[in-house]
């Protein structure tokens, strides 16, 4: 169900136009002052989406700032609960629990008594071990927002923690505040391709058959073959490109249990990778390059 409140037909009427002849980077900008509020302000007793907005943001200058300490709060005290049946701002600020739409909801409904222009964004997320291949309804939400001309992409619900066994664990991640478009369809594909924000847009079935990639991916420059997948049913892997020499490659299980060293083949600006794919049980598997975690992919049963 989605949520339209008075709040956010206001914001979205607004449009907020760019003060330079370029998108800036705001994922480098200091958020310590946000963040020392957010992190301060458990908001006891609030159950009113614009007080808290208006309390949280009072004396911030900068959208990115007002944005920031909106999405820190929301990140530090709504917890993740499988049980929580609402999605209105109103009821997930009453309980400080919900799942990844009350997450989204009520980051937009905050975003709008603040007068930043925020959508949620319903789709489809690679979430467990063995999501690599498995292709699943619409199972999650998240949230695009537009700041300095430019539409940026969050997840908050994500930045919140993760869950084990569906018990949720309180573990604040920076990773999915602001992301580049790119690196966020890695794991994250919109229903509605206008939120792809980006000329790569993968197809459900190609989504679900990509590899997931890790910030080591790409730091290290890495860039696979073309028909590469995230399903293991061959013996090698092709890498084009990389920025830096890979001199060790190997394969293991999650905690490091059953490792399998790849044959490393030196081919042009790339390399080939040569394992024994045969010799692997099914399940998830994740590739390392010179100690660094890049990619998972799955070895189907």
């Amino acid at each position: 169900m989605k949520f339209v409140t008075k709040a956010w037909l206001i914001a979205t009427s607004l449009m907020i136009l760019s003060l330079a002849g370029f998108a800036q980077d705001l994922r480098s900008l200091d958020y310590t002052r946000s963040d020392s509020i957010a992190l301060h302000f458990s908001a006891v007793g609030i159950e009113d989406p614009g007080e808290l907005s208006r309390r949280l943001t009072a004396g911030l200058e900068t959208e990115a700032e007002r944005f920031r300490v909106l999405y820190r709060w929301v990140a530090e005290n709504i917890r993740y609960d499988y049980s929580a049946k609402s999605a209105d701002p109103a009821q997930v600020l009453k309980k400080r629990e919900a799942v990844c739409a009350g997450y989204a909801y009520l980051l937009r409904e905050l975003c709008a008594y603040a007068f930043i222009k925020c959508e949620v964004i319903d789709g489809y997320a690679k979430t467990g071990s063995d999501a690599v291949g498995r292709m699943s309804d619409s199972n999650h939400s998240w949230n695009a927002v537009f700041m300095n001309g430019q539409w940026y992409l969050a997840d908050v619900t994500w930045a919140a923690g993760y869950t084990d066994k569906k018990q949720f664990v309180k573990s604040y991640s920076e990773d999915w505040f602001l992301v580049d478009p790119v690196r966020f369809q890695n794991r994250h594909r919109p229903e509605n391709k206008r939120w792809f924000l980006s000329e790569s847009k993968f197809t459900k079935r190609q989504f679900f058959r990509q590899p997931v990639r890790y910030e080591g991916y790409y730091n290290m420059g890495i860039g696979l073959a073309r028909r590469t997948t995230g399903i293991l049913a061959r013996d090698h892997i092709i890498i084009e490109t990389a920025s830096y020499p890979i001199e060790s490659a190997v394969f293991f299980r999650s905690a490091g249990e059953e490792t399998y060293p790849c044959t490393i083949e030196k081919r042009g600006d790339g390399y080939a990778l040569h394992f024994s794919e045969s010799e692997m049980s099914p399940g998830a598997y994740y590739l390392s390059l010179n100690g660094v975690t890049v990619l998972k992919f799955v070895k189907p049963r």
